[in-house]
């Protein structure tokens, strides 16, 4: 009883996957040397982002991102919202939205393959913190991941090309009140996330845009449910345009 009662606040929460975990659009410096700094803000499908990263030696780097959803400034959930100017929504509570954020942040190496490449490999591994909540529904969710990402990638002066892999699992922790009564669910999930990418532009500036897919398997009863991201409403799909700019080289 009390797993099938489980499984009903997990088809809840997961029914709009895209609401209670947004993938943000991901951080590829594809770095070449030492004191290099990357920086970069623009939009998604239904959020807005801002990234940062910084090679501080000659082998490793860091990085950082923040994701913060429509729905936390705007009566808007996501760009179709928009585009049809109503208060209908893809989303099936329609009433009241989830507004999501995140932040995360990891280490990594760069210039994996030979110097004479044109091409840039490099990895990192991180965490990210984030959450979703809707007063109408009195519901709140919270979310730790831990991430392995992979990116490759043509760089010259003024484009950019590639496709970054990342591999990430995700514990989730949510609670709602119902009546006088306050329920709470717990569960896992494993996540692929992968996008491909271009910058364009000027020596310093670019304009970047990404085309993700992405996939979920929960790792908890639903493990064997097949389709699984269509019929749970996971966003598989998301597009996302930055303007990013690469700091002169000292």
């Amino acid at each position: 009883m009390k797993s099938l009662y489980y499984s009903f606040i997990f088809l809840f929460i997961l029914s709009s996957c895209s609401s209670v975990y947004i993938s943000s659009p991901k951080n590829v410096p594809l770095f070449e040397k030492k004191g290099e700094v990357q920086i970069e803000a623009g939009t998604s499908t239904n959020s807005i982002f801002a990234t940062g990263s910084y090679a501080f030696s000659e082998k490793y780097a860091l990085i950082a991102n923040g994701n913060l959803s429509f729905h936390n400034f705007s009566p808007f959930y996501d760009l179709s919202d928009i585009l049809r100017k109503s208060d209908y929504s893809l989303f099936w509570m329609t009433n009241e939205k989830l507004a999501y954020r995140s932040f995360e942040s990891g280490l990594g190496r760069y210039n994996l393959l030979s110097s004479s490449s044109k091409w840039r490999l490099e990895t990192f591994a991180g965490a990210m913190y984030g959450e979703s909540r809707s007063e109408y529904w009195h519901f709140q969710n919270r979310h730790l991941q831990g991430f392995l990402q992979l990116n490759i990638g043509k760089r010259s002066k003024y484009d950019e090309i590639g496709w970054s892999s990342r591999i990430a699992y995700s514990h989730f922790s949510s609670e709602q009140e119902w009546s006088t009564d306050i329920t709470y669910a717990k569960f896992n999930v494993f996540h692929i996330e992968n996008f491909f990418f271009s910058r364009f532009g000027g020596e310093h500036i670019k304009v970047t845009l990404r085309y993700g897919f992405n996939l979920v398997y929960p790792g908890s009863f639903y493990s064997s449910f097949k389709n699984f991201n269509i019929d749970r409403g996971y966003s598989i799909f998301h597009f996302s345009v930055g303007l990013t700019y690469r700091f002169p080289k000292t």
